[in-house]
């Protein structure tokens, strides 16, 4: 069961299971257009609608494609980061920086 965990959980099967997801939301968003499309289409010929149709069809085909070549995998907290990312810096290292001139409220000291 552990093998197919690791299979499943790898970056690319989450790629396509977004990807197939936001298809639902892109393809309706497709349609909308169309619809609108359409109407405005409704005294031009048949094979100007088929035209539009057609254009509509190939981009709920490629809107997919398009999402799960650029859709990244979320960054969950404690997780080991992804093979070939270098952080910009290292984390956990040093103290955070205050604002430089700024009261600090609860004592009214400036900070330096």
């Amino acid at each position: 069961m552990a093998g197919l965990e690791s299979v499943f959980s790898a970056e690319p099967v989450q790629r396509i299971g977004w990807a197939l997801l936001h298809s639902l939301w892109q393809a309706a968003g497709a349609a909308g257009v169309l619809s609108v499309v359409l109407l405005a289409l409704r005294r031009s010929s048949a094979n100007a609608r088929y035209v539009a149709a057609c254009v509509a069809l190939a981009i709920m085909a490629a809107l997919p494609t398009a999402t799960a070549l650029w859709w990244r995998a979320p960054r969950v907290p404690g997780a080991p980061p992804a093979p070939g990312h270098t952080p910009s810096r290292p984390t956990g290292i040093g103290r955070p920086r205050r604002p430089v001139g700024r009261r600090d409220v609860s004592g009214g000291e400036e900070f330096s």
